[in-house]
Formats: C-alpha cells, structure tokens, sequence
C-alpha cells in the first residue's frame, strides 16, 4: 500500500500537527519519522518536558506525544500542565508497562499511553483515539456550561418575579408577563430584564456586550 493511500484511510489525521517530545534521541526520531510517514507534521523532537510546554504554547499542536521519563520537567509533569493550560490531548510514551507508570499517567488525565516501540499503525490509531476522546469531553463540558446557564437563568428570573411580586403586590403570572413585556420592548433577554429587577451586575463578557448594546 502506497503512501498517498494510507493517508486516505485516515482523513481525520491529514496534515495534523504533532508534538513528540522524548530524550531518547533514537526513539524520538523513530516515532517522528513514522508520524510523517502518515502525513502528519511533526513538532520537535524535543528532549524535556519544559520544552515541551514551551513547544506546546508556541505552536497549538493537535496533540502531544511525551515520554513519560525525562530530565527535568518529567512527561507527566509537563501532561498536567499542557491539559490544564492549554487543553490539548497528551498520548504518553513509556518503555514501561507495570500498572504504577501506567496508573500515574491515568491520574494525569491523559489521552493514551503507549509502551514503546510502537508501529506507524498503532501511532495513528492512538492519535485518533485521543482526538475522538478529547472532542467527546469537550462536548459533554460545552453540554454541562449550557445546563447551567439554563439553571442560573430560571433562578435570576424566578428571583426577580417574586421581587415583583412582594413590592408590587401583583400575581406570580402578572410579575412573569412583566418581565417577558419589558424583555421584548426592549429587545434584550428575559435573564437581563431579572438582573436589573434585581440590581445585579452582568455575571460575563458576553453579559455586559448584550447591555452595552441596548444602551447604544
């Protein structure tokens, strides 16, 4: 099978960049040669792991590859930092395979652990499974950030009508109405109408352009 085909096997993958970071100099440019055998661009390869989190910030890649064992700022120190930093998926390289290398770079959090050598196909398919695993989690925190913003807005906008309620000595449905007229006169969301009822300030960005907006 030619190059150009093994590249369509995986479009996903095309021309995706990857950080590899090892001190061992051979294996390090062992993987880097099977990674650009797959059409990926290889960052690197660098020998610590504070060049890597350098490399990292620098450049964005799609995802790191760390030796789990390196001079100063070992892999599993510069995963934490990648993940927490920059969220990028971190696939660890290690020539161990006992369950305590293997449960440390679990608790880091990373995206997949591979005992070297390892094959062009094993490497690609690691790559796609991390990438698949991060978009998954990224997903599910977008899902959880809307849920909550759903839930703060019903309890701004319950807040405000019984506000409504207490000094106007009107009907729950009568505070609601208001609340949605006033929303909808001055084009602006029925969470925005609650906060000023309440006298809140906007809670984000986003928040003080919607109001800044209606000011203008």
């Amino acid at each position: 099978m030619g190059a150009s085909e093994q590249h369509r096997e995986s479009p996903i993958e095309a021309g995706l960049r990857i950080l590899v970071a090892d001190d061992d100099t051979l294996a390090a440019t062992g993987i880097a040669a099977l990674l650009m055998r797959s059409g990926f661009e290889v960052l690197g390869p660098v020998g610590d792991g504070h060049a890597a989190i350098e490399l990292a910030r620098a450049q964005r890649p799609a995802v790191c590859m760390l030796d789990i064992d390196m001079p100063g700022v070992d892999g599993l120190a510069a995963a934490r930092r990648i993940l927490d930093e920059l969220d990028i998926p971190v696939i660890m390289l290690s020539a161990h395979s006992d369950a305590e290398h293997v449960n440390a770079a679990a608790e880091a959090g990373v995206f997949g652990y591979m005992v070297k050598p390892s094959s062009q196909n094993q490497l690609r398919a690691a790559i796609s499974v991390a990438m698949s695993m991060h978009a998954a989690r990224r997903d599910d925190r977008a899902h959880a950030l809307r849920l909550q913003r759903q839930i703060d807005s019903r309890r701004l906008i319950e807040q405000a009508k019984w506000k409504l309620v207490s000094e106007r000595g009107i009907s729950e449905p009568a505070a609601h109405t208001l609340l949605q007229d006033r929303a909808r006169d001055e084009r602006r969301k029925i969470e925005d109408i609650a906060r000023d009822v309440l006298g809140e300030q906007p809670t984000n960005d986003h928040d003080r352009r919607d109001r800044s907006t209606v000011r203008r």
